[in-house]
């Protein structure tokens, strides 16, 4: 037969108590954000940070939640000052987290290292400002 401790106390044995003997257990403390009312709910989930101004972040607040399951695979071995500069240059950083960068723009290409998902309603903004933006690119031109 399995033995273990409940940890069912006297209550008014803890009131009372001028002794460490009987400890309280601690209490559940959800992972939170500096003081911010978002609550991390898997491994994969992390607060991203705005960088820079963009069209494509429009509307979005400072900080926000994604769900991000991969992370960017950096090569850096052949890199030479050249490629560097070029790179420093041309790619702008526009959203980081805890994990690098999670969106970069490269000319007219935007890089986005997460899910859009409708759990996440700012990723659905970013693809909206986005499509927002070339459509009505596509009607000026037309």
């Amino acid at each position: 037969m399995p033995k273990g401790n409940t940890s069912l106390h006297y209550s008014k044995a803890i009131e009372l108590n001028t002794t460490n003997f009987i400890k309280k257990s601690p209490t559940y403390q959800a992972k939170t954000v500096e003081g911010k009312n978002m609550y991390l709910n898997s491994k994969y989930e992390q607060v991203v940070k705005l960088k820079k101004q963009h069209w494509v972040l429009k509307g979005l607040p400072s900080e926000f939640k994604i769900l991000s399951q991969s992370n960017w695979d950096v090569h850096p071995v052949n890199v030479t000052a050249a490629i560097s500069r070029l790179v420093r240059n041309t790619y702008k950083v526009l959203v980081e987290g805890n994990s690098g960068p999670l969106i970069v723009e490269h000319r007219s290409t935007l890089g986005v290292q997460f899910e859009i998902n409708s759990l996440y309603p700012e990723t659905i903004l970013i693809l909206h400002n986005f499509l927002h933006k070339h459509l009505s690119d596509i009607c000026v031109i037309v």
